[in-house]
């Protein structure tokens, strides 16, 4: 029996998306950002390059594959290593999901890359777009997604907004709040002229809930992320934790599909064991496995529990 998936990973619990089943179409922290608050860690191959960084073909395969398991998921999402509209195929790979399922796809992205046309043509296809957008400022912009260079903040809102004018689903934008970047009233403020541009359906408001690239990217509390939806009107909204959990069953999960998930997605065990539906001692068993092995490692954030992830390769960062 065929097992294992190179593309796909989780299902994971989303705060916003549910049963979220991702695609990842890109090499591990290949990003056109460079954002504080990465949970993934710093990016090692910052580029604007559109290319095919995994075979189209191969991904469509694996999925056909794995919607024959009939997996309870509410999303196929885009997201995971890095930019997903980086892959120049992302389109034929949406346009291929359309042919063989009705579960709605969701596309992940900082937005980076809307100014692209075809990129924008690539996405027309998807259900749901939520793109970032945390500043309206240069320089507070720069600050938090330090971009490749050729980024420039009006060029990304122009395409977003492009974008809405013709693409039918929704778009839900995120707006990652970093305590003492971007936690202002004026920040708040400078945003509402670029949100009548773009027409977003829903405003949703983030911080830091998972260890970021950057300690000092720290997250707002919840008064002050209530204070700042407020100024952005009635389509602002928190994004709430995610608290339904996956019913654990005998998945068959071992330590491969437990870093495949950890590689795209840091989480507790209590993540793991709901995003792959096995039980909270199957799940400690194997992470217990990986750390006696050394392929994970774990750190508490914020007094928060305690997050796992993969152990870090070297560093190789380059601007393409």
């Amino acid at each position: 029996m065929q097992r294992g998936y190179q593309y796909l990973f989780g299902p994971v619990p989303s705060r916003r998306l549910g049963r979220s089943l991702g695609i990842d179409l890109v090499r591990f922290k290949t990003c056109s950002f460079d954002c504080v608050y990465c949970q993934l860690g710093r990016t090692t191959d910052q580029t604007t390059a559109r290319s095919e960084y995994v075979p189209a073909q191969a991904v469509i395969a694996e999925l056909e594959r794995k919607l024959k398991e009939k997996p309870a998921i509410d999303y196929l999402t885009f997201s995971g290593s890095g930019e997903p509209t980086l892959h120049i195929g992302i389109g034929k790979i949406i346009k291929a999901i359309k042919e063989i399922t009705a579960i709605p796809v969701a596309v992940i992205t900082n937005g980076s890359l809307l100014w692209m046309p075809e990129a924008r043509e690539d996405l027309a296809r998807a259900d749901l777009v939520l793109p970032t957008l945390s500043s309206a400022r240069p320089e507070t912009f720069r600050k938090i997604h330090r971009p490749a260079p050729g980024l420039e903040l009006e060029k990304i809102i122009r395409g977003m907004a492009e974008f809405r004018k013709k693409f039918p689903g929704s778009i839900w934008l995120e707006l990652f709040i970093v305590q003492g970047i971007n936690d202002s009233e004026e920040e708040m403020k400078a945003l509402l002229p670029e949100l009548k541009k773009i027409q977003p359906d829903k405003i949703q408001l983030n911080t830091p809930a998972r260890l970021p690239a950057e300690d000092y990217s720290m997250s707002a509390s919840e008064a002050v992320m209530h204070k700042l939806a407020r100024l952005l009107g009635p389509r602002a909204e928190l994004i709430a934790e995610f608290r339904e959990k996956f019913p654990a069953g005998e998945s068959g999960a071992g330590e491969s599909e437990v870093l495949n998930y950890l590689k795209r997605r840091p989480g507790t065990m209590e993540d793991i064991a709901s995003g792959l539906g096995i039980s909270r001692e199957a799940a400690a068993k194997l992470l217990q496995q990986l750390r006696l092995r050394n392929k994970i490692c774990s750190r508490r954030w914020q007094e928060r529990e305690e997050f796992f992830g993969v152990k870090p390769g070297p560093s190789r960062k380059r601007n393409r």
